[in-house]
């Protein structure tokens, strides 16, 4: 019982990631994970994440 929890658990997690990624995606956001993602160009180099 333990395990189908934590496997629902994990499942869930790894679909509000997924959700979360691809409306970023819709609304035009180039870089998800950079802080600067609504005003990046898109290739990251003016940010310290690459």
């Amino acid at each position: 019982m333990i395990d189908i929890l934590i496997l629902s658990g994990i499942g869930a997690m790894v679909y509000l990631a997924v959700r979360y990624i691809r409306r970023q995606k819709v609304r035009g956001v180039h870089c998800v994970g950079c802080p600067d993602a609504g005003h990046c160009q898109g290739n990251c180099s003016g940010c310290g994440m690459k």
